[in-house]
């Protein structure tokens, strides 16, 4: 064991046992095998895969401010009940030769926060793992193409103030089983029925702080499923959702807060938040 990555246990063990402690929940040392949760940070160096098997029960890992190396194998290998990681400032460099679509076969929630990975890593993501949930918060994604990602079992997406201008006809057609899509303060200035063709489990639609300039029905394909949406804090000069009841049936509110100088509709079954 090299001795960064010993003094990394120590802290992982030591912050679980504080942690613990803090919260009543024991006053006595926790055994590794026990940890669920482990959270590193401000570490720099590799991760073996040797030491990370002794963690080999966490289903959560968080990383702040922290980067990773390549070791001589994939630590996340060492990590077969991993189920949610959480990168704040993080990096992770991988082999090019590791096949990392062998591991970590429980993981369904990914979150980055201000990682400054690049789109071959969100394809990457899209493709091997079987992902429920994929937040991006301030990263850069200029353009919403077809195949960035590429997972038929999201379910949840949120890419927050990440720049993105454009989003392809096609980009939504590899993740068609999403039921939440939350894509505020980004700078997309338009959307289109065949962007959001494919999205007939969508339940939340979610473009608040954008740069709409307009709400129309003729916007919407069939949504059978779409209950909320919200357009706050767009520069929307035009609102017409005549007949958005045949185009979203289950629609029960719209969020139009923060636009000024046009009429709010009054559509039966509807609720406008101003």
């Amino acid at each position: 064991m090299d001795k960064k990555s010993g003094i990394m246990i120590i802290f992982m063990i030591l912050h679980i046992q504080t942690n613990s402690v803090a919260r009543g929940e024991s006053d006595e040392a926790v055994h590794v095998l026990q940890i669920k949760h482990i959270k590193i940070e401000n570490y720099s160096g590799p991760i073996n895969a040797d030491v990370m098997r002794l963690f080999e029960n966490v289903e959560i890992m968080e990383s702040i401010n922290s980067n990773y190396s390549p070791s001589r194998n994939n630590f996340f290998f060492a990590l077969p009940n991993l189920k949610k990681i959480h990168l704040y400032e993080s990096t992770v460099e991988i082999k090019i030769n590791d096949d990392i679509s062998q591991c970590c076969k429980n993981l369904n929630e990914m979150i980055f926060v201000r990682n400054g990975a690049d789109r071959k890593t969100w394809q990457a993501i899209g493709r091997e793992w079987p992902l429920k949930t994929l937040c991006l918060i301030e990263e850069s994604v200029p353009s919403f193409e077809t195949d960035l990602i590429n997972n038929i079992h999201l379910e949840n997406l949120t890419i927050y103030h990440s720049g993105i201008q454009m989003i392809d006809n096609t980009a939504f057609e590899k993740i068609f089983q999403l039921k939440y899509l939350y894509l505020q303060k980004n700078e997309i200035k338009s959307i289109t029925k065949e962007i959001l063709a494919p999205l007939e489990y969508l339940k939340v639609l979610d473009l608040e702080g954008n740069q709409l300039e307009k709400l129309t029905t003729d916007q919407f394909p069939f949504l059978p499923n779409l209950e909320k949406l919200n357009v706050a804090n767009n520069p929307i000069k035009e609102i017409n959702l005549e007949g958005i009841k045949e185009k979203a049936p289950m629609l029960s509110e719209v969020d139009i807060s923060g636009i000024e100088g046009i009429d709010v509709p009054e559509i039966s079954g509807i609720k406008f938040i101003t």
